[in-house]
C-alpha cells in the first residue's frame, strides 16, 4: 500500500472511530457557514440557517440549509442563490414532508419551506496544508465541452509529489465540486409556478414520484 494510501485508511480509522461525536460522517453547525464570498444578499439568513460538512470516508461536501418564513423573502434573495448554481447543474425539488430528515436530525427534515445549497467541502485538502483548495476557482480543464463542471472530483499525486485535482469519483475519497440545488416547496412561500429556472437546468421534481407512490 502507498503512503498516500496509507495515510488515507488512517484518516478514514479516525472518522469511524469519531463518529459517534461527529453524527457519523458528518460535521453539523449551527448556522449557516458558506463562505464569505458568496452574496451579500444570503447574510441576513445565516444566523437562521444550518450547514453540514459530509466527510471522509464519503464525499466530502457542504450543505447549506436556509429556511424562510415568508414568500417575499425567498423570492427577494432567490436570484443570488440561483447565482451560486453551477452551469448546467440540476435543481431538484421535494414536498414539505416532517418524516423526511437529513443526516437523522429534526432540524434537517423537510418539514418547511427551504433551499440547500449543495457545494464543495472547506478548507485545504483534508487539511494537511498542501495548497489545494476545495472549491473555486476549479481549473479549467475540470470542465467538458459545453463548460460544465463534474460533480465530483478527486485528487491525485504526480510524480514530484505535487497534487492536482481530476475529474470524477476517486477510489477512496471523492470531493463535491459543482453547486446544485435542492427546494423544499411548500407551493406558497416557495411557489415553482412563480420561478424562472435556467434553460440548461435539468430539474428532478421528487414531489411527482412521492404522489406516485402507494
Amino acid at each position: 500500500m502507498s503512503d498516500s494510501a496509507l495515510r488515507l485508511f488512517f484518516a478514514s480509522l479516525l472518522f469511524i472511530l469519531a463518529a459517534p461525536l461527529s453524527h457519523g460522517f458528518v460535521e453539523l453547525g449551527s448556522r449557516g457557514e458558506w463562505p464569505d464570498s458568496w452574496p451579500a444578499e444570503l447574510e441576513p439568513f445565516r444566523e437562521r440557517s444550518l450547514t453540514a460538512w459530509p466527510g471522509m470516508p464519503l464525499t466530502e461536501a457542504g450543505e447549506h440549509q436556509i429556511p424562510f418564513e415568508s414568500r417575499e423573502e425567498f423570492e427577494k434573495v432567490w436570484p443570488a442563490i440561483l447565482g451560486l448554481r453551477s452551469k448546467g447543474a440540476p435543481i431538484t425539488l421535494v414536498g414539505i414532508d416532517p418524516g423526511v430528515k437529513r443526516y437523522g436530525q429534526d432540524e434537517w427534515s423537510n418539514a418547511r419551506p427551504c433551499v440547500r445549497i449543495i457545494g464543495p467541502p472547506k478548507g485545504l485538502l483534508h487539511g494537511r496544508g498542501e495548497d489545494l483548495n476545495h472549491g473555486p476557482p476549479w481549473p479549467e480543464e475540470l470542465r467538458d465541452a459545453n463548460g460544465h463542471l463534474p460533480t465530483l472530483v478527486h485528487h491525485v499525486k504526480d510524480a514530484d509529489g505535487l497534487l492536482s485535482w481530476a475529474a470524477g469519483k476517486g477510489e477512496i475519497v471523492s470531493t463535491r465540486c459543482r453547486i446544485e440545488l435542492v427546494l423544499v416547496v411548500d407551493g406558497d412561500i416557495i411557489d415553482t409556478d412563480r420561478l424562472e429556472f435556467p434553460a440548461d437546468a435539468v430539474i428532478h421534481d421528487g414531489r411527482k414520484k412521492a404522489e406516485a407512490e402507494p
